[in-house]
């Protein structure tokens, strides 16, 4: 996995951190109806052992590493992220967008699924907290 920018969560990278790192794979759209964002907050507990990055490198299947991270909603990410700062401590933060399933959006769902598209909850039936009305 590219984390953005040719990053990743890794023991060296994490090492060299100054101040947070945001690597944003996707800018927040305005409308929070359209999509939903994961989010994974890297902490120096969590980061990627060195030598296994060589391994990552050479295969296109999903890291096992990485989907063992929990993804979190807007406001459980901001709510930890804040209480990292709180406490001095650096992290890493990774998003996701996913379109939202709902019938209501210009979406061609039945393209989507075919395909195997990962699809977020209808913004009505996400049972999330909302962050600045993102949930």
């Amino acid at each position: 996995m590219d984390s953005g920018f040719g990053h990743l969560p890794t023991t060296r990278h994490f090492r060299g951190l100054r101040r947070p790192l945001w690597l944003v794979g996707a800018g927040v759209h305005e409308n929070p109806r359209f999509q939903k964002h994961f989010w994974r907050v890297w902490g120096h507990l969590d980061v990627i052992p060195d030598d296994d990055v060589p391994i990552w490198r050479q295969t296109w299947e999903p890291q096992e590493r990485i989907s063992k991270m929990p993804e979190l909603c807007f406001a459980d990410a901001i709510e930890l992220m804040r209480t990292l700062r709180e406490r001095g401590e650096l992290f890493f933060v990774t998003n996701q967008a996913v379109r939202r399933d709902d019938p209501d959006l210009p979406w061609d769902f039945a393209a989507m699924r075919a395909r195997g598209a990962r699809l977020a909850p209808a913004y009505d039936a996400d049972t999330d907290r909302p962050f600045f009305g993102h949930k």
